[in-house]
């Protein structure tokens, strides 16, 4: 009994490897694919090679062949839309950058473009009145008052 079992066992696992050994029968659908493929993307130097040895190729190297191509195409892909990501968030970072410096300092002292405020000039006694009775935060010595955003604003 246990070499009847054996022998079947044996036999199996020969008739298993046989098959793996076997090249994949041509696919008339696939080789179409591989065609268009190459006519669509002649500087891809393994064509020859495909027509040479396309009746000895398993499964295997089909899928190996396939995964390729595609890896590089998609890989082609991901680096235009890296690209341009990349310039976009360097933009938005530059500009954001560029602007902070501006928001939060201070005009300079008696700076003349001030607006005027109520009617009255930068600098006069009227335009400080003015200011003050309608901010809280003015600075008579810049003109200017602290916004909800804390960020320094001329009076207007």
């Amino acid at each position: 009994m246990k070499k009847t079992i054996s022998a079947i066992l044996a036999a199996a696992v020969l008739g298993s490897s046989m098959i793996v050994a076997v090249p994949a029968n041509a696919d008339p659908r696939r080789d179409r694919y591989i065609q268009q493929y190459y006519q669509n993307n002649p500087q891809d130097r393994d064509y020859r090679r495909w027509q040479r040895e396309r009746s000895r190729w398993s499964e295997r190297d089909y899928r190996r062949w396939y995964e390729s191509r595609h890896r590089r195409d998609r890989r082609n892909n991901n680096d235009g839309a890296a690209a341009i990501f990349g310039l976009a968030a360097g933009a938005i970072l530059g500009g954001a950058l560029s602007g902070a410096g501006q928001g939060g300092q201070r005009p300079s002292q008696g700076a003349s473009g001030a607006p005027p405020a109520g009617g009255h000039p930068f600098g006069t006694q009227g335009y400080y009145n003015y200011c003050s009775s309608k901010y809280r935060s003015f600075d008579p010595d810049s003109g200017t008052f602290l916004g909800n955003d804390r960020q320094r604003h001329y009076c207007q």
